[in-house]
């Protein structure tokens, strides 16, 4: 906050991607389901470019990602997430570890369900659980057409809106 010029209206944290890969039996196994997950870096990057004149935004990682600009990236682990969620406002991404990990805060976010599976199976009722809202989700573990349309047509300006109006 000290670095911002202007007061910000709060630290948001974004978690951008879903888990790709899982070491199991020293076997690296692919997660090819994780495109089913996931608003891909363009739609992120444009909603970065609206909400950080506003916004703190906060990112962490294990290891070293591609920068965009406007994403304030912390590189740590698993455990020292929880620390930094819990000076964060507000939560913004996919379901998965992370999205379970901030409902320890009792905070509000949104949460990208999309088509893959529906928020009652793994959701929180205080958090904004976007999801096509249909008893057909896929669960699909192949890459499926009807979750990569619920993002594509995902607006950057509508999560803005969503933030504006819950944080």
């Amino acid at each position: 906050k000290t670095k911002n010029k202007k007061k910000p209206k709060g630290i948001i944290f974004i978690s951008d991607t879903a888990k790709k890969n899982i070491i199991m039996e020293n076997k690296n196994i692919k997660y090819e389901h994780s495109i089913n997950k996931e608003w891909g870096r363009k739609k992120w990057q444009e909603f970065i470019n609206i909400c950080s004149k506003n916004y703190i935004l906060i990112k962490t990682s294990i290891s070293k990602e591609d920068y965009i600009d406007g994403l304030y990236y912390v590189l740590c682990d698993f455990r020292s997430v929880f620390s930094l969620m819990r000076k964060c406002d507000f939560f913004i991404g996919n379901e998965g570890g992370l999205s379970h990990l901030w409902a320890i805060t009792r905070k509000k976010g949104i949460v990208f369900f999309g088509h893959w599976i529906p928020p009652y199976l793994t959701g929180y009722p205080f958090h904004i659980n976007l999801s096509t809202n249909l008893d057909n989700h896929c669960g699909s573990l192949k890459r499926c057409e009807s979750c990569v349309d619920f993002f594509k047509n995902l607006d950057p300006e509508y999560i803005n809106f969503l933030v504006e109006k819950n944080i």
